[in-house]
């Protein structure tokens, strides 16, 4: 179950990752202004990407936190870190890559 641990804290923290890098990179361009300032295709082209990275986040978080709790169960305690970075990842890739919060 160690190995379903580590794995699972690997794809969570992968999630986290992508999901930062959405957050720093893509979403502050996803304004009604940058719409004008980059031009309808450009803009598209953004949001496609935005899109992506927020469905990598959401799945990566949503396995990390599946493999986290299986394990996390069977009493090891990086399991539970993984948790809890699926989690993190899971609520990043729900904000960017759905209408959740907007």
């Amino acid at each position: 179950m160690k190995i379903v641990s580590i794995i699972g804290l690997a794809i969570a923290a992968l999630g986290a990752i992508a999901g930062i890098y959405n957050l720093i990179e893509f979403v502050p361009k996803m304004t009604d202004e940058s719409a004008e300032l980059f031009g309808p295709e450009l803009w598209v082209a953004y949001h496609d990407e935005m899109m992506m990275w927020g469905n990598i986040a959401l799945g990566a978080g949503l396995i990390g936190l599946i493999l986290g709790v299986v394990s996390g169960i069977k009493k090891e305690k990086i399991g539970w870190v993984a948790v809890a970075i699926g989690l993190i990842s899971l609520f990043l890739g729900l904000s960017q890559a759905t209408h959740m919060f907007s």
